[in-house]
């Protein structure tokens, strides 16, 4: 854009401060862009750690049933082999 004017100060100042208003709207939209950003950031990392968390909890309650031996579903006694990688989802006889 260029300022020409003329010889008309009135029209030079009027000139002047659309492009002062415009690139003033442009830095907001850019900081907003930059903020929102950050906030997807943020909450990205906050639900990272939540992931690591529960797995985490997962393998910590997984071991802490290897390690008493068995578990107790549905009333029933499940024994559980050291390492074992399965836990049965219902106790009921097979159906026919």
């Amino acid at each position: 854009m260029e300022l020409t004017c003329g010889n008309d100060y009135f029209l030079c100042l009027v000139r002047v401060t659309q492009l002062w208003s415009m690139n003033n709207r442009w830095r907001a939209r850019q900081r907003r862009r930059e903020d929102e950003e950050e906030k997807c950031l943020k909450i990205d990392e906050r639900l990272e750690g939540r992931k690591e968390r529960a797995v985490e909890e997962r393998q910590r309650r997984w071991e802490g049933l290897v390690v008493s031996g068995g578990v107790s579903l549905g009333g029933a006694q499940v024994k559980l082999r050291r390492g074992a990688a399965f836990v049965p989802r219902r106790l009921s006889p097979p159906r026919d």
